[in-house]
């Protein structure tokens, strides 16, 4: 863990070394702080930093999780008043509005054909 830590820090250091052209010294210098800077991180936050699991998740705990995303059974269901067709209470009626637009359309169609 140690050696990814100093990897880290060495190619940061080696990006801001061709960006800014520092001195040997200095890139030593700044190897070092970015180096204690990872490891002090590491401390602070541990599953920050390395984002992986604390463990595996089983088959069942994750099917109870899902649990609660079925569907769930409707009580708002009535029955159009002028078709019978069964809709949602407080909505419009699929059916009649498809035939309503189906005519609308059409006679928007023969008022453009005519003009």
């Amino acid at each position: 863990m140690a050696s990814l830590v100093s990897m880290r820090s060495l190619t940061a250091a080696h990006r801001l070394a061709h960006m800014v052209a520092l001195p040997s010294l200095m890139l030593q210098s700044l190897q070092r702080d970015l180096s204690g800077i990872w490891a002090r991180m590491e401390e602070l936050f541990p599953s920050l930093v390395w984002a992986v699991p604390k463990s595996r998740v089983s088959h069942s705990r994750k099917s109870m999780r899902s649990a609660n995303k079925g569907l769930k059974a409707r009580s708002n269901i009535v029955h159009c008043p002028s078709c019978s067709q069964p809709k949602l209470a407080h909505h419009f009626c699929p059916h009649c509005y498809s035939q309503l637009s189906r005519a609308f359309k059409a006679r928007n169609h023969q008022q453009t054909a005519l003009a």
